[in-house]
């Protein structure tokens, strides 16, 4: 995604593609349109709160 919204940008030499996780009770497997977002603030109880707030954009109503 990042090369569709930052064409020019250089990618980060720590950026690694997802693998897809299996735990217990969740599987997070891999697709096409996976999407990382990293937060970061001064304040901790902010880039909660602006994580939160990202996440529920991301979640269709009534789940």
């Amino acid at each position: 995604m990042g090369g569709y919204l930052f064409p020019t940008a250089k990618k980060t030499k720590k950026l690694e593609n997802f693998k897809g996780m299996n735990g217990e009770h969740h599987t997070a497997p891999v697709t096409p349109v996976d999407f990382f977002l990293h937060v970061r603030a001064v304040r901790r109880q902010r880039a909660i709160l602006l994580s939160i707030r990202s996440w529920a954009s991301f979640v269709p109503l009534g789940t």
